[in-house]
C-alpha cells in the first residue's frame, strides 16, 4: 500500500476566533457615566500619586468619555472609574479606543485587577495592565502583567510598542486577547507582546493568577518627581484623556483552545502515514471539532480521499483500522458509500475470523486479536459506529464479543484497571505495585464512552458496560494528581514526576461525556474541571500540546515539547464534551 504522509499544513486551517461583544459602553449620551457600568475610586489612592480622585472629573460629552486632571487651590484632582462590582470577565478580547493626552507627568491607564482584590493582597490578585502612556515618553506604549510565581514572589513581565508618531496626537485601539494559556496585547492590531499564563501558576492546588475574573479599571494618575511618569508642570493642566469607546468581547474559551491546538496539529507535517494509529486517534479529535465548527470536515474529506478511503495495511490490527471510526462518521453526515465501503468490507473479514486464540503476548497475537488494552479504543468503537451507520447490528455485536474477551482477560477486578498487556501481569513499579499504565486505562474509559454513545439504550450487554464505567471512574477519580493530572504510573505517580496529558484527555472526556449523558454522577464534575484545567495549562504559546508521552507501551517521563497527534485527538474529544458539561 503507498504510505501517504499527509502535510497538512497545504490545508491552511488558520482560524480567527469569532468572538461575541458581551459588554461594552458606547458613551453615547451625556453626563456622568453610566452607574450601571461604573463606579469610581475616590482620594489618593495608590503609588503615593498627587492626584485625588473624585466623582467630579468625569464626564461624557460628544459620544465621549473625558477624564480630566485639573489644578485647584487644594491640589490636583482626576477621575479613577472601575468596574469592580458591576462587571467581571474571565478571558476575551477587551479593548479601548483612546486619544491620551500629551503632557509631560500624565500617566493615563487602562487596566485590569483580579476580582479577589480585598479578599488576597497585590500581587496575589493579579493585574494586566492593558495599556500605559507615559507623556514623558511620547512614542511608548506599555502593557505588562503583574502577579505573583510558584513561590508567591512577585513579578511582572510586560512589553513595548513604539509607534512613529505620538498616541497622544489621535485615537488609537488598545487591547488585550485573553486566553487560558496566554495573553496577547495589541496596539491599533499589531501584537508586541504575549505573556505565557504559565508563568502565573502558584503552588501546588492555588491555582492561576489569570484563569479567573477580572475587572476594568479606567484612569488618568499623575507622575510627581522620582516616580516613573515623572514630575508635572502646572502650566499642563487641564489634562484630558479621551475614550471613544471601551468593548468587551468572549469566545468559548473551550472551543477558542480546540481551536487553537488542532490548528497547531493541522498545520505540522505529520511524521506517520496518513492511515496510522497516531493520526487515525488525532481524527476522532477533529470529528469531534467538526461537528462543532463544520470547516473542519474539510481536512478529513481530504485525508479519505488521498487514501482512497482505505485503512491501514496490518488488515486485521486494531490499531491500522482505527481511522475507520473517522470513515464511518463521515459516511453518516454525507451518506456516501465509498466513503465506509471498504472499511465495511474489512469488518466482513473480521466477523468471518473465528477469534478463538488465547490472547496471551506471543506469535503476534496483536495482528489478528485485541490482545492489548489500547485496542479497545481502536477497534471497536469504529465497528459500533459502522453498525449505526448502516443498520447493521452484527458489526456492534462483534464488538461487543471481542471487548468481553479480551476484558475478561486483561481486566482486573480487584484494582478495576487494565493491565496493558499480559507481559505486565506480573510487572511492578519502583514503589512494589502493579504496573498499570494511565494512557492503557485512558483507552479503555474513552472506548467505553464512545461505545455507549453509538449503543442502542436496550443493547443487551449495556449495563455492564455501564457498570465498568462507573467502576473505573471511581477508581481512576481517586488517583487524579493535586494539579488535577495522571502521570504516565497510575499507582506509582512518584516515579514519573510530570503530568501525562494524553492519559489525562482520554479520562477528562470519559469523565464528562459521563456525566453528560447521566451514567456518572455529578460529583465527578470537579475530577473532569480540574483535569481540564490541567490540559489548558499543557498548552504551549505556539498552540501544541506539551507533556504527551511519546509512543509506548507502558509508562515514560513526559517534558513540556513531547507531543503527538493522538494527545490533540484525545483533547478535542475531552473539550468536546467539557463545553456541555454544566
Amino acid at each position: 500500500m503507498k504510505h501517504i504522509h499527509t502535510t497538512l499544513a497545504l490545508f491552511l486551517i488558520l482560524h480567527t476566533h469569532a468572538q461575541t461583544l458581551v459588554w461594552s459602553d458606547e458613551f453615547n449620551y451625556h453626563g456622568r457615566p453610566d452607574s450601571t457600568r461604573w463606579t469610581y475610586e475616590q482620594g489618593f489612592v495608590r503609588n503615593q500619586e498627587p492626584q485625588r480622585y473624585t466623582t467630579d472629573n468625569a464626564i461624557v460629552d460628544s459620544g465621549m468619555l473625558i477624564i480630566e486632571a485639573r489644578k485647584t487651590p487644594e491640589g490636583y484632582t482626576s477621575a479613577s472609574l472601575t468596574t469592580q462590582g458591576k462587571a467581571s470577565w474571565q478571558y476575551g478580547r477587551i479593548e479601548i479606543r483612546a486619544k491620551v493626552p500629551a503632557a509631560a507627568g500624565s500617566w493615563p491607564a487602562f487596566w485590569m485587577l483580579g476580582d479577589d482584590r480585598g479578599k488576597v493582597k497585590w500581587p496575589l490578585c493579579g493585574e494586566i495592565d492593558i495599556m500605559e502612556f507615559l507623556g514623558k515618553d511620547p512614542l511608548t506604549v506599555y502593557g505588562t502583567s503583574h502577579y505573583a510565581d510558584s513561590t508567591d514572589a512577585y513579578r511582572h513581565q510586560g512589553g513595548t510598542y513604539t509607534a512613529t508618531e505620538s498616541p497622544a496626537n489621535g485615537f488609537h485601539v488598545y487591547a488585550l486577547d485573553w486566553y487560558p494559556d496566554h495573553m496577547d496585547w495589541y496596539y491599533d492590531n499589531q501584537k508586541y507582546f504575549t505573556f505565557d499564563v504559565k508563568k502565573s501558576t502558584r503552588g501546588v492546588g492555588k491555582g492561576n493568577i489569570y484563569q479567573k475574573p477580572f475587572y476594568l479599571l479606567l484612569n488618568l494618575a499623575l507622575g510627581h518627581e522620582g516616580s516613573w511618569a515623572g514630575p508635572v508642570k502646572d502650566s499642563a493642566f487641564p489634562m484630558r484623556y479621551y475614550i471613544d469607546y471601551v468593548r468587551v468581547y468572549q469566545n468559548d474559551p473551550t472551543l477558542t483552545a480546540m481551536k487553537r491546538v488542532a490548528d497547531w496539529q493541522l498545520n505540522s507535517k505529520a511524521k506517520y502515514p496518513a492511515w496510522d494509529w497516531v493520526n487515525a486517534v488525532g481524527y476522532t479529535g477533529i470529528s469531534a471539532l467538526a461537528r462543532i465548527d463544520t470547516t473542519y470536515y474539510r481536512p478529513l474529506l481530504k485525508i479519505g480521499e488521498a487514501l482512497s478511503w482505505n485503512t491501514g495495511p496490518t488488515r486485521q490490527m486494531a490499531d491500522d483500522y482505527c481511522i475507520g471510526q473517522t470513515y464511518a462518521q463521515l459516511y453518516e453526515r454525507y451518506g456516501q458509500k465509498e466513503m465506509m465501503q471498504r472499511f465495511q468490507a474489512l469488518a466482513d473479514s473480521i466477523q468471518n475470523r473465528p477469534h478463538k486464540e488465547p490472547l496471551e503476548w506471543k506469535n503476534k497475537i496483536q495482528l489478528r486479536e485485541w490482545a492489548w488494552c489500547d485496542a479497545l479504543y481502536m477497534g471497536p468503537p469504529g465497528l459500533a459506529i459502522l453498525a449505526k451507520a448502516t443498520n447493521e447490528k452484527k458489526y456492534l455485536d462483534l464488538a461487543d464479543s471481542l471487548w468481553w474477551k479480551t476484558t475478561d482477560y486483561l481486566y482486573s477486578k480487584k484494582d478495576s484497571l487494565y493491565y496493558r498487556d499480559s507481559r505486565y501481569f506480573g510487572q511492578r513499579e519502583p514503589n512494589g505495585q502493579p504496573m498499570f499504565w494511565s494512557r492503557g486505562n485512558g483507552w479503555v474509559m474513552a472506548g467505553l464512552a464512545r461505545m455507549l454513545d453509538n449503543m442502542p439504550l436496550r443493547y443487551k450487554d449495556r449495563k455492564k458496560y455501564e457498570s465498568l464505567y462507573k467502576a473505573m471512574a471511581h477508581k481512576i477519580a481517586s488517583l487524579q494528581q493535586p494539579d488535577g493530572s495522571w502521570h504516565a504510573s497510575l499507582l506509582d505517580p512518584e516515579s514519573y514526576k510530570t503530568k501525562e496529558t494524553s492519559g489525562t484527555a482520554l479520562f477528562c472526556y470519559a469523565f464528562a461525556w459521563g456525566i453528560n449523558h447521566h451514567i456518572l454522577s455529578r460529583e465527578y464534575k470537579p475530577t473532569a474541571e480540574r483535569a481540564w484545567q490541567a490540559l489548558v495549562e499543557a498548552i504551549q504559546p505556539d498552540g501544541r500540546l506539551g507533556y504527551v508521552q511519546q509512543i509506548g507501551e507502558n509508562p515514560q517521563n513526559t517534558t513540556e515539547n513531547s507531543t503527538e497527534a493522538y494527545g490533540t485527538g484525545a483533547f478535542l474529544l475531552a473539550g468536546s464534551e467539557m463545553r456541555k458539561l454544566q
